[in-house]
C-alpha cells in the first residue's frame, strides 16, 4: 500500500508539472513542430537519469515516488505518439520522422547526461 501511496502523490505532481509546462510551452514552435512534449521529455529523461546516477541507497518509497511517479506521470509518451500521428495526417510527414528520430536519440542523450551529473 505504501508503494501505491508513493507513486499516486509522485503522479500528482509529475502530471500537474508537465500541465503547467505544457501550457507555458505551448504556442512555442520551430517550424511546424510544436516543442512542448519534447522538452518535458528531455528535462524527465535528464532527471530519471540524474536519480538513477545517484546510486545511493534509497528507501523504496522514494524511489517509486520519484521514478514511477514524478517522472512516470511527467514524461509523456503517449503524447508524443499522439503528435507524432497528427503530423502524419496533416501530410507534414517530414516533420514527423524528424519528431521521432530527434526524441529517440537526444532523450537517452539527456538521460545519460542526466546519469553523469
Amino acid at each position: 500500500m505504501s508503494t501505491i501511496l508513493a507513486v499516486a502523490f509522485g503522479g500528482a505532481i509529475g502530471a500537474v508539472l508537465r500541465y503547467v509546462i505544457g501550457e507555458y510551452l505551448k504556442g512555442y514552435k520551430i517550424k511546424q513542430l510544436t516543442i512542448g512534449t519534447f522538452i518535458i521529455n528531455l528535462i524527465g529523461s535528464f532527471f530519471l537519469g540524474w536519480l538513477m546516477g545517484l546510486q545511493m541507497p534509497v528507501n523504496a518509497w522514494y524511489t517509486f515516488f520519484l521514478t514511477t511517479g514524478i517522472c512516470g506521470a511527467f514524461t509523456t509518451f503517449s503524447t508524443f505518439v499522439i503528435e507524432s500521428i497528427s503530423y502524419m495526417k496533416k501530410r507534414a510527414m517530414m516533420t514527423a520522422v524528424i519528431y521521432v528520430i530527434i526524441t529517440m536519440i537526444i532523450c537517452p542523450i539527456f538521460f545519460m547526461l542526466g546519469y553523469r551529473v
